[in-house]
């Protein structure tokens, strides 16, 4: 009998076992709002995925269509050049950009050789990492952590690339006034020259608005509310950097210009070291046509700023520039396999920068985040 009312009792453990939770009619459980974000990151995780594996498809087609033979070729005739292209002018351009992000604070927050490391390291991390410029700059922005608040690192990295893009457009209507001259490029070249211009101008009005106008709250506001990011409030770090964006673009006017100069100047330095490739395999190597070719690459990847690494873009670019030039595609794609052989080369050195500053300790603390003084 004793035996019969324990199995009919009713336990804690009985109960518990019993309770089958169930999601409220007409609402979503908890747990699915908090797995949408991850989701999201998972999806642009597979699209950044499916861009890049399309790249690497996309290069391999160029170079069958080239040829690898002639790729090779010109890979044997650089051999001992691209190695001296390292140091000149390949070192002058890496200090110009340095220089660049130095002018894009309201006032000096570190040493030379800090915002050079700093900077190396994250552009290793952007063009060797699914990450992109994302997971760039936050190593920028971390390694720099125990010199700066982050409030002070944060409104510089927009700055340096608002200056960055209104010095790939002056470049690019530089370039655009040079091609205007040149007797032998294709006139479809030189329109799409002209409305890859205007859509710059476009992006950087429109970019410059934002920032002085006080709309990052707004915007952060806007996809918190569409359920684009999760968990977003408008707090005082959004509205500091706000401020500081519209308080250094009217009172350090001119930063604004030398960091925009320096961005120019590393543009120029790179029609440099294109105008030494052309001449090295036996192009034409003017200045003037390397300034306009660059000038015409930099517009198409300023538009395809999505493609992880710009593989294929930069490359294809490079062709298209060469032959509206009337110039050798052969030649065009060695250029640019080999300029990207450089910068993968800058990246390892990064890559090791920041290896060297993880065994330093520095991995230690926890990056900042915006919010954090």
């Amino acid at each position: 009998m004793r035996v019969q009312e324990e199995r009919g009792r009713d336990t804690p453990e009985r109960r518990r076992a019993k309770v089958i939770p169930l999601p409220r009619r007409g609402a979503p459980p908890e747990a699915a709002e908090h797995d949408a974000p991850e989701r999201r990151r998972r999806l642009l995780r597979w699209v950044e995925r499916a861009l890049l594996v399309v790249g690497i498809v996309g290069l391999a087609a160029i170079v069958r269509e080239i040829g690898f033979d002639a790729v090779l070729e010109s890979f044997r005739r650089l051999r001992f050049l691209l190695p001296l292209l390292l140091i000149f002018p390949g070192i002058l351009l890496q200090v110009s950009e340095t220089l660049a992000w130095r002018f894009a604070f309201r006032h000096d927050v570190a040493t030379f050789r800090e915002l050079f490391v700093a900077r190396l390291a994250g552009e290793a991390l952007s063009a060797t990492t699914p990450t992109a410029t994302v997971g760039g700059e936050s190593v920028k922005a971390w390694l720099l952590s125990q010199r700066a608040r982050v409030r002070e690192i944060v409104p510089s990295l927009v700055v340096a690339k608002t200056s960055d893009a209104l010095a790939q457009f002056l470049f690019l209507g530089l370039g655009l006034a040079l091609a205007w001259q040149e007797p032998h490029l294709d006139p479809r070249m030189l329109h799409g020259m002209v409305t890859l211009l205007f859509i710059e101008a476009l992006c950087i009005v429109g970019f410059a608005a934002v920032q002085t106008g006080g709309a990052l709250a707004r915007v952060r506001a806007l996809l918190a509310r569409l359920r684009v990011m999760s968990e977003i409030s408008v707090d005082s770090a959004t509205l500091h950097v706000d401020r500081a964006l519209a308080r250094y673009y009217r009172l350090r006017g001119g930063r604004f210009v030398l960091s925009t100069s320096f961005n120019l100047i590393s543009c120029l330095l790179s029609a440099l070291e294109t105008a030494i490739l052309m001449h090295a395999l036996g192009g034409p190597g003017s200045f003037a046509n390397a300034l306009v070719i660059n000038a015409i690459a930099s517009g198409i990847s300023f538009l395809a700023f999505f493609v992880p690494g710009q593989i294929a873009v930069r490359e294809g670019a490079y062709v298209a520039a060469f032959v509206a030039l009337g110039l050798d595609p052969a030649v065009g794609l060695s250029v640019a396999l080999a300029k990207r052989v450089l910068d993968l080369t800058w990246a390892g050195v990064g890559l090791v920068l920041l290896a060297r500053r993880r065994r330093a300790g520095l991995t230690t603390r926890r990056p900042l985040s915006a919010g954090t003084s």
